[in-house]
């Protein structure tokens, strides 16, 4: 379950893959300043899911602790000032496609990725956190995790071009029945693929500090 917002200019990301903070200067007073981390909180995050999506959509609680527990790697937030306003939630399958086994677990040894969430907060839409957030995920598995072949997921009809502009493509109708009265797409990105980010003006036109 993959669903995420838009774009719009003026911020400046700091990746960070540790715990400790560091600061990029602003260009401008206005600028926020966004910094990319695990996901602290899960109660934030999750927070955000039940705000965000229709109530028969919403991943349950239990699934945000149970991938917090076993893949904290694969659970990212975007905070501006310190506020989580958005995250994305992946787990590691062996299944090549969307099962139902990918759906509700975690295979430590799988060699691709399947986001069960991606979501920003309503205060933060319109600021391409999602995009960046996206791109960040990849580019960490790129480097971190290499043997990862591809990432997939299920979103709705009126997100698709959306991920397309991050490199996703689409594979069809989900054949399995989710959440919801929408129907599901799946879509794929091919991580060994060195054109695997779409370089959009929507993406490139942030700045990305990795600590």
């Amino acid at each position: 379950m993959a669903r995420t917002l838009a774009a719009l200019p003026n911020i400046t990301l700091v990746v960070q893959e540790k715990h400790q903070l560091a600061r990029l200067p602003k260009e401008t007073q206005e600028e926020d300043e966004i910094t990319l981390n695990p996901v602290r909180d899960v109660l934030e995050a999750y927070e955000i899911e039940r705000r965000e999506f229709p109530s028969d959509e919403v991943l349950r609680l239990e699934s945000f602790v149970y991938i917090r527990q076993c893949a904290p790697h694969l659970f990212w937030g975007a905070y501006v000032d310190g506020q989580l306003a958005a995250y994305l939630l992946a787990t590691l399958t062996k299944h090549s496609s969307v099962t139902f086994g990918t759906v509700v677990q975690h295979q430590a040894d799988g060699i691709n990725v399947y986001i069960q969430s991606l979501a920003t907060s309503s205060e933060f839409r319109g600021r391409g956190i999602g995009h960046s957030l996206i791109k960040h995920f990849v580019k960490y598995l790129q480097r971190r995790q290499p043997h990862i072949e591809h990432m997939f997921l299920l979103t709705h009809q009126s997100l698709v071009k959306f991920y397309e502009k991050v490199g996703f493509c689409t594979v069809g109708p989900s054949v399995v029945a989710l959440f919801g009265k929408l129907d599901w797409i799946e879509m794929q990105l091919d991580l060994l693929s060195p054109t695997s980010i779409s370089h959009s003006k929507q993406v490139t036109q942030y700045k990305i500090r990795r600590v």
